[in-house]
């Protein structure tokens, strides 16, 4: 019994002891996670579910006021458990080759580079997977003061919006919309960067109109990029007479149809796929809606599925039903 268990008035309660040796192993892996740099304490403890005090005193092994460590030590051990799966399964599961420059993908940089360097507004839009949101980020990695926002339905207003942008752009704490406003164009305007939105269908048209303002203001080049419907939302329906000033200023529009065969043929190569019967599956593949993206993901799962062995034909086939992407 330890010197501080016995002050205790209510009696030795060994799940409430955060020195109970059983709880020991627990502790030591833990504590070296956290000294070898791989995680820190805090994010541990949110990501086990874990009372952040309760986590400091279970490490310290300082008493709690009631405590039960051994609830602690449960979910420390549930979280041990999922973290070893992960790493195991992340084993089997390939890494996607790095970024391949394909045909759409040069065609996308054209047009970065055009918005970036003019500086002018341009739009990117069309068909789902085929490579627009991984060109920009690749964009993003080789070119200095570059801001890449990504717009979903919950951030699709006008103030929301510039939140996402503000987070790109490192700015917090803003009093107000309008100094958020001021402060974006400010930091663009003294990087002459370029403000790229990925899924800009997602923007309401006076959002649009919004980010139009940070063009004119800080006179840099903004991308909108997005499927279709950022085309049609500018060129038709109740929105087009609003966004008339938007579509004035586009200076480059680029339409993307469909992943081109020549992408097809340059990602199946940067994958390391050699067999006739293998390369026509994956091509069917790649025709559905989602293209590239998704013959990515049926590489890798027929890669899991082939384990040690070379992939097949007939690990595609099994990958595509396993996903639920099997040919009809």
């Amino acid at each position: 019994m330890t010197e501080q268990v016995a002050q205790l008035d209510s009696g030795y309660d060994p799940n409430k002891d955060p020195s109970n040796p059983i709880f020991e192993p627990t502790r030591r892996s833990i504590q070296a996670l956290i000294d070898n740099g791989e995680i820190a304490g805090r994010r541990l403890a949110r990501e086990a579910s874990v009372n952040e005090t309760a986590f400091n005193h279970f490490l310290n092994q300082k008493l709690g006021t009631g405590t039960r460590f051994d609830r602690v030590v449960d979910r420390l051990n549930t979280w041990l458990e999922t973290r070893e799966r992960r790493i195991a399964a992340q084993a089997e599961y390939p890494d996607s080759p790095t970024f391949c420059m394909t045909q759409t993908s040069n065609k996308i940089m054209e047009v970065l580079m055009y918005a970036h360097h003019a500086p002018d507004m341009a739009v990117i839009h069309g068909a789902a997977g085929a490579g627009k949101t991984e060109t920009a980020r690749e964009y993003v990695r080789n070119n200095a003061g570059v801001c890449l926002a990504t717009i979903s339905n919950a951030t699709s207003t006008v103030h929301q919006s510039l939140r996402e942008i503000g987070k790109c752009l490192g700015i917090k704490n803003a009093a107000s919309k309008a100094a958020l406003f001021d402060t974006i164009c400010d930091e663009l305007a003294q990087t002459r960067g370029l403000l790229i939105i990925d899924e800009a269908h997602e923007l309401s048209p006076v959002s649009v109109d919004q980010i139009r303002h940070i063009h004119d203001r800080a006179g840099v080049g903004v991308v909108l990029m997005g499927n279709d419907q950022v085309y049609s939302n500018m060129t038709g329906g109740r929105s087009a007479a609003y966004l008339d000033r938007v579509y004035s200023r586009v200076g480059m529009w680029h339409s993307i149809k469909k992943s081109s065969s020549a992408d097809i043929e340059q990602l199946l190569d940067v994958w390391n796929i050699s067999d006739a019967a293998s390369r026509k599956e994956l091509r069917q593949v790649a025709a559905k809606p989602g293209a590239l993206r998704l013959m990515g993901k049926i590489i890798r799962l027929a890669r899991m599925l082939a384990g040690d062995a070379v992939m097949e034909v007939k690990h595609i086939r099994a990958a595509r039903r396993r996903s639920g992407k099997a040919a009809a």
